[in-house]
């Protein structure tokens, strides 16, 4: 089980999507639990929202959504079909029960939208993938809209061997169909210690404010999640500027 997102519908109903390996399997898939309220959410009613089959795809992971104009937005990060690959191999490396863990598939994104949080279609990847750092892995993270667009988040990696310990980037989009990649030579965001991994950049409005959280690496190695407080402003300049 790794990173879920809860989401507040607009009649109130409290969501969490989860995402975790299916024992049958061991594919990445994801599920959503409903409920009035957190303490009432039911693992055992949860509907299936995105599976590895449904998407014939490796695996789905790591959802992150966006309520804007009454659409449901759903960035996923997935693990493409392997290519060239018995399917012998294919269930060798599943027997790990991560397969973006082997280093054999890339982790990118793909965007599904839904009008009721349910039902979802998925339109198309999300095109961040770089040619150095961000290689191999760029899975969005967060999404906030600006007065001239998006500010878009996202972890890379340049191989698998960076699993569990990418960094941040940042691209702008005007319509969540076409992106610049602000972080083209380098990470944006980085951890000073350990491996400077710094990543799930996560950001909740609060006035004239985003409080940021995120995970990041420290001296001994291990990560934990801290926080920092950015002034709107700031965000809209990015935005405008590029």
């Amino acid at each position: 089980l790794e990173r879920s997102a809860l989401v507040v519908t607009p009649n109130g109903k409290y969501r969490l999507y989860i995402s975790y390996v299916d024992p049958v399997g061991n594919r990445w898939r994801i599920d959503m639990m409903e409920a009035d309220s957190p303490e009432h959410f039911d693992v055992s009613l949860r509907k299936r929202i995105l599976t590895a089959d449904s998407l014939q795809v490796e695996g789905v992971k790591d959802p992150y959504f966006l309520i804007f104009n009454g659409v449901h937005y759903m960035f996923f990060s997935y693990a493409p079909k392997l290519q060239s690959v018995s399917l012998e191999q294919v269930a060798q490396l599943h027997t790990t029960g991560d397969i973006f863990n082997t280093g054999k598939v890339k982790s990118v994104t793909g965007l599904a939208t839904s009008q009721d949080g349910v039902s979802f279609r998925w339109l198309r990847d999300v095109p961040l993938l770089g040619t150095g750092w961000d290689s191999h892995t760029a899975r969005v993270t967060c999404v906030l809209p600006t007065s001239s667009g998006f500010v878009v988040f996202y972890d890379g990696a340049s191989d698998g061997a960076r699993n569990y310990e990418e960094f941040t980037g940042i691209a702008t989009s005007p319509d969540l169909v076409h992106y610049e990649r602000i972080s083209l030579e380098r990470p944006v965001l980085v951890s000073p210690f350990g491996t400077g991994s710094l990543r799930y950049t996560h950001a909740i409005s609060v006035g004239n404010d985003f409080y940021f959280y995120y995970e990041c690496s420290r001296p001994d190695g291990s990560h934990e999640l801290r926080l920092n407080i950015v002034k709107k402003e700031h965000l809209e300049a990015l935005s405008v500027d590029n």
